[in-house]
């Protein structure tokens, strides 16, 4: 098609076609107003560790377990016979109660302190017993790496007997983030659920956020 130039006597530019002087104001304008994004605090906090969930994917902590979810966090390993059982149970009952909510809008990450014992094939026979649906993925992996995802969780322990009786509730997009005992009162568990579910940034924070 071939350019409309009106009969002014000017050598008019047509619109799409700047020179180069212009081209290089407008990125550097571009660049200006929209600056490249800062890298948040918590991917530089828990990074992106390789890990592995009970389908043998391999997940990294922050970008695929983390990053703008809602998380319940807990610590087990399939031989302990004391509390794990009751945690797992727990975590099911939870998957129940908010069953509209798992996979879409909350998360629960079962993070194994026994990983070399726990392979993803264990793990998987595991959470068939468990009914683990959408939304529920068992953690293991190299054991270096999970150790590592593990202290930064606060779920770490030398002796793995020793292992902790809380849960952690996150909002990785607001950066809300609590404490539970897993032998709290359903309800009491549940609203705690609920609040992080429900949390938002505050309208000038969610304008500024990366």
């Amino acid at each position: 098609m071939c350019a409309y130039k009106p009969a002014t006597g000017l050598n008019q530019q047509i619109p799409g076609e700047f020179s180069l002087p212009i081209r290089a104001l407008i990125i550097l304008l571009l660049i200006i107003i929209f600056p490249a994004r800062a890298e948040k605090p918590a991917r530089q906090y828990f990074t992106d560790v390789t890990l592995v969930n009970q389908a043998g994917q391999q997940q990294a902590l922050y970008t695929d377990l983390l990053q703008d979810k809602v998380v319940i966090i807990h610590s087990f390993f399939t031989t302990c016979k004391s509390a794990c059982p009751v945690s797992m149970k727990l975590m099911a009952d939870i998957q129940q109660r908010f069953a509209d909510e798992m996979g879409k809008n909350l998360f629960i990450l079962s993070f194994s302190l026994d990983p070399e014992t726990d392979t993803p094939l264990k793990l998987q026979a595991y959470a068939r017993e468990l009914k683990a649906g959408p939304g529920w993925q068992l953690i293991s992996g190299n054991k270096e790496n999970v150790e590592f995802a593990l202290k930064k969780l606060g779920h770490y322990v030398d002796d793995i007997q020793d292992h902790k009786n809380t849960l952690i509730l996150g909002n990785e997009a607001t950066g809300l983030w609590k404490k539970a005992f897993l032998l709290a009162k359903p309800e009491a568990l549940d609203q705690l659920i609920r609040e992080v579910l429900t949390d938002k940034l505050p309208a000038t924070a969610a304008l500024h956020s990366p």
